[in-house]
């Protein structure tokens, strides 16, 4: 009697939006109770975080039949009806509230929405590069500089600009003694 009384009162709650339904009441009680264990790398093959995934189920059968909560493997086991698919594991059970939320979420059929974050959101402008960005020094190709003669003949010609003469060449003992 008790969980027709809280569907009744929940039911329109839910046929205003179904999507705000399902991310104000069900999207939170599934993220912080459920994936955990059961989303990125599923317990008993069980996969929470999609509708298909949840229809399709794990070990022991579909986690949800929708339009059929008593049929749903998830109620079973988070109603704690089943001692061993009691479930958040370890942790405490699921509130009344967030129980009858979840039945009324199957018992509707279950509708999970895709995009709605994506349709609320307004469509982002392409990213367009600048030819003054393109032409930061870190973005312009390396280039060969112009062939030149030598180190010798760059030095030479910066020494004779400032008026400086070389040294002659150093004689082989010499050398051999520097090194």
């Amino acid at each position: 009697m008790n969980r027709i009384l809280i569907l009744a009162f929940a039911a329109p709650l839910f046929a205003a939006d179904p999507s705000e339904f399902f991310e104000t009441k069900v999207r939170p009680v599934l993220a912080n109770r459920c994936f955990a264990c059961h989303a990125l790398t599923p317990q008993s093959g069980l996969a929470l975080n999609t509708r298909a995934a949840m229809i399709k189920g794990g070990n022991r059968g579909a986690a949800i039949v929708p339009g059929k909560p008593e049929a749903s493997l998830l109620l079973t086991a988070i109603r704690h009806a089943d001692a061993k698919l009691a479930m958040p594991y370890q942790q405490p059970k699921l509130s009344d509230s967030e129980i009858a939320d979840l039945s009324t979420w199957i018992q509707s059929g279950a509708p999970w929405p895709e995009t709605v974050a994506s349709s609320a959101a307004p469509a982002a402008a392409p990213y367009v590069i600048t030819p003054e960005q393109r032409a930061f020094w870190a973005f312009v190709p390396l280039a060969k500089p112009a062939a030149s003669a030598s180190i010798d003949s760059l030095i030479n010609a910066r020494l004779k600009a400032k008026g400086i003469t070389p040294n002659p060449p150093a004689a082989k003992r010499d050398l051999l003694r520097r090194a």
